[in-house]
């Protein structure tokens, strides 16, 4: 008899060619202060999923399609959609924020593998003690995203273009296009993102969800900033055209086009 651990079903896995060097560091005294000043307001404000957030509440389905917008576009306050019977505007606010949480959902499931390949390859030991305490925050934003969305439907496949920047962030070996990548660019507009829904919602749940990720998402850009400015000084002309051509085509990636198709395939459905 196999005493092997069953491996995922081959349809809910897939995978890219990651390679990167592990760096260790004998030195470990402070390098970089602000990096460790991070660190320690991560471990000061770290949040249970399961404890902090009231899973056992039902969601306010009149609530939830009331400040229903699509890239802040307030359309709620439309009279076309306040004439909708009450189960056909619920249905379109569900699908539809069902796509955008699903890809919310993959891009933290992306973050925390970027964040514990960063654990390996950053250079300072402040880098990667503040790395560490990201790959805990990412791993609890998968879990609370997944679970806010079983209340909703089902997870949605990734968005190309989304998929196409995970792909690409975690395939190179230069640790700084992966922070440029990730906590710049992807964290960056993710906390926009974040924001921006957490503002036009009025469901509770959904509302301090997303202020208490938008929390840890504020410290990942800021590890990413404060960690560059530390270092890109130093690096050569070719180097940092090097690593602005990465931050573009990520930046590029984010609001392909290609992003929206399974939304408008969503929509279709209704």
């Amino acid at each position: 008899m196999s005493h092997l651990l069953p491996e995922a079903h081959p349809r809910q896995t897939d995978g890219v060619k990651a390679a990167l060097q592990a760096v260790y560091n004998w030195n470990y005294e402070s390098e970089i202060d602000q990096l460790r000043t991070l660190y320690a307001n991560a471990l000061e404000r770290q949040w249970i999923a399961l404890k902090d957030l009231p899973w056992e509440q039902e969601l306010d389905r009149e609530a939830f399609a009331n400040t229903f917008s699509i890239g802040g576009i307030p359309i709620h306050e439309t009279d076309y959609w306040k004439g909708l019977p009450a189960t056909l505007s619920w249905e379109v606010s569900r699908r539809t924020a069902t796509f955008m949480l699903s890809n919310f959902l993959h891009g933290e499931q992306g973050a925390l593998m970027v964040a514990a390949q960063l654990v390996n390859a950053v250079p300072h030991m402040d880098g990667k003690f503040y790395a560490a305490t990201q790959t805990l925050d990412e791993a609890r934003h998968v879990e609370v995203f997944a679970a806010f969305i079983r209340k909703l439907g089902e997870v949605q496949p990734i968005a190309p273009g989304l998929r196409q920047l995970l792909d690409n962030v975690l395939a190179t070996d230069d640790w700084m296009k992966k922070a440029v990548g990730m906590q710049v660019v992807t964290e960056g507009l993710a906390l926009y993102s974040f924001r921006d829904m957490r503002n036009a919602t009025g469901e509770p749940l959904l509302r301090k969800l997303l202020t208490l990720v938008s929390r840890d998402e504020a410290r990942h850009t800021g590890y990413g900033i404060k960690y560059l400015s530390a270092v890109v000084p130093s690096l050569s002309e070719q180097e940092i055209a090097e690593l602005e051509d990465f931050a573009f085509e990520s930046a590029r990636l984010m609001v392909d086009s290609r992003a929206g198709t399974s939304f408008r395939e969503t929509a279709l459905q209704i």
